[in-house]
């Protein structure tokens, strides 16, 4: 009977084959990080820019929310309106470099008598001292809360029914009127007119946030009109600019 002798080979594998093997190990592990961190830093990106239009998205409905109620006053007292709209510095100062800013009274309870907390106002502040600006909400005497972070600029301007007949004061192309008070003197300044802030009808908002961080990949240069303002930059952040016209329902139109 014949016998079959099977051998086992003692050969492994050789140098050769062994560097191909880590090389393409390495390229293979090389593109799965690189894959991954992109799509994190992708995913990164996106939520800064949602947690920042969030953010933004979320100060405009509150302010356009309670702006809309100023001048609130069942009992037509005469006491509620727009009281302020001089600029403040971010201490807030009074200071006609400074920024926007507007303070105005609404009777929640409906007593005719105004109240500390219907007391509002919103202006430019440094929240937690990084230098970035941040947008802030204050009721009466209390301190100012923190209502959106990472603020590029904050502008307000106000039309105006200057002849009390009903109508927004509009110009000779019939565009309605937008002033500020730009000496700080607690009037509208428009071309020679000045009109006391009691005459105010509507507010209009610009607001320019920027992401909390910047993208290392992404070069900004965009130019943005905020109100009376031309902003250019050229940097690595990320930024949105939202506007809206506020009618202040309970004065006067």
């Amino acid at each position: 009977m014949n016998k079959i002798n099977h051998y086992k080979s003692n050969n492994g594998f050789t140098l050769i084959e062994l560097l191909v093997v880590i090389a393409i190990s390495g390229i293979l592990l090389t593109a799965t990080y690189s894959a991954f961190q992109w799509q994190h830093k992708s995913y990164h990106i996106q939520e800064e820019v949602a947690e920042m239009q969030q953010n933004l998205r979320a100060a405009i409905d509150i302010m356009v929310r309670e702006i809309r109620m100023a001048g609130y006053d069942p009992r037509n007292s005469g006491k509620f309106g727009i009281t302020d709209v001089r600029r403040y510095d971010l201490n807030g100062n009074l200071n006609s470099s400074g920024f926007s800013a507007i303070t105005f009274t609404t009777d929640l309870d409906g007593d005719g008598t105004v109240d500390s907390n219907e007391i509002i106002s919103y202006s430019i502040y440094d929240y937690d001292n990084d230098n970035n600006l941040d947008l802030a909400r204050k009721i009466g005497g209390s301190g100012r809360q923190l209502l959106a972070e990472n603020i590029d600029s904050f502008v307000l301007a106000y039309a105006y029914d200057d002849d009390r007949d009903g109508e927004l004061e509009t110009n000779a192309s019939n565009d309605i009127i937008w002033a500020i008070d730009k000496n700080n003197d607690g009037k509208l300044e428009y071309s020679t007119t000045s009109v006391a802030i009691v005459r105010i009808r509507a507010v209009r908002i610009w607001i320019l946030s920027k992401t909390g961080e910047q993208d290392p990949d992404f070069q900004n240069t965009n130019t943005y009109v905020v109100g009376n303002q031309i902003i250019t930059r050229n940097d690595k952040y990320r930024r949105r600019l939202l506007t809206t016209f506020v009618q202040c329902r309970n004065m006067g139109l």
